[in-house]
């Protein structure tokens, strides 16, 4: 899997500290697409939250170091 962006790591921590506000801003949008297609968040409709997945988890402490 290739290096994730500085926006999609931010985009996971958002999701991670809160996981309800997923605004509508276009840089957003596309990050948390790019997320799903990837495996590493996903959108729980029955709590209507982000939730961020063990990979994307561990994705993001890997890069972050």
């Amino acid at each position: 899997m290739r290096k994730l962006t500085e926006g999609d790591l931010a985009e996971i921590k958002r999701l991670i500290d809160n996981p309800k506000y997923g605004s509508s801003d276009r840089a957003r949008d596309r990050a948390r697409t790019h997320l799903k297609a990837l495996g590493l968040i996903r959108f729980d409709r029955q709590s209507w939250q982000w939730e961020v997945l063990p990979a994307g988890r561990a994705k993001l402490a890997e890069e972050r170091g």
